[in-house]
């Protein structure tokens, strides 16, 4: 498995005491969870960004419990777990490079805001490849077409995510206040974004 692929066989990094580690671990869990929401709270992440980073931190410490690492929380040393982790992901997960880049963003902010460690050695890594993936775009011509079939609420949810670049999350939590009629403009909020930014809304959607 991955500790003899990656480590070369060294377990020694892992407990081995059975049953004293796992019900550590499940504590330490709960605990830093709890600890992470409330920072990314205060902190005004999105609620996307809350949901997805909590999960991560969940599925890190369901691996330290399947291998009996012992993590603590405490200090640097449980780098070499994120690292493991982290490793695994694109070894024996074969995940996408964003999908890994999550996880280590999700560890990164446990580590550095919830427990005020900086983790050490993740240089090495082992990291997943990014695929050459070409965005598939629709002509104006398409695009044109596709917006005759389409009316009421959904041909104008289409526009303005279209016509305004809108995210789809931005076009979810659009308000009529957000949209100023006299100069053809919506104001919205990014997901992470705390000051409104005037975006020009496509004519005749406005």
């Amino acid at each position: 498995m991955y500790i003899d692929h990656f480590l070369d066989g060294d377990r020694t990094i892992f407990a081995t005491v059975k049953g004293a580690i796992p019900a550590f671990l499940d504590d330490l869990k709960s605990d830093a969870m709890k600890r992470m929401r409330e920072t990314l709270r205060i902190q005004n992440y999105a609620y996307r960004t809350e949901k997805t980073y909590l999960d991560w931190v969940n599925r890190y410490f369901s691996y330290c419990k399947s291998v009996n690492a012992p993590v603590t929380g405490r200090d640097a040393s449980d780098s070499r777990f994120v690292k493991a982790y982290i490793s695994h992901l694109a070894l024996e997960r074969d995940v996408a490079a964003s999908t890994q880049n999550q996880a280590f963003n999700a560890l990164l902010f446990l580590y550095r805001k919830v427990f005020e460690i900086d983790l050490q050695g993740l240089g090495d890594t082992v990291r997943a490849r990014r695929g050459a993936k070409l965005p598939v775009v629709l002509s104006v011509e398409e695009i044109e077409r596709l917006f005759l079939e389409l009316n009421g609420t959904s041909g104008l949810m289409l526009k303005l995510i279209y016509g305004a670049g809108l995210r789809l999350m931005e076009l979810a939590r659009l308000r009529v206040k957000d949209v100023d009629f006299q100069n053809n403009v919506l104001l919205r909020n990014g997901d992470e974004i705390t000051f409104p930014r005037g975006v020009p809304a496509a004519r005749g959607i406005a």
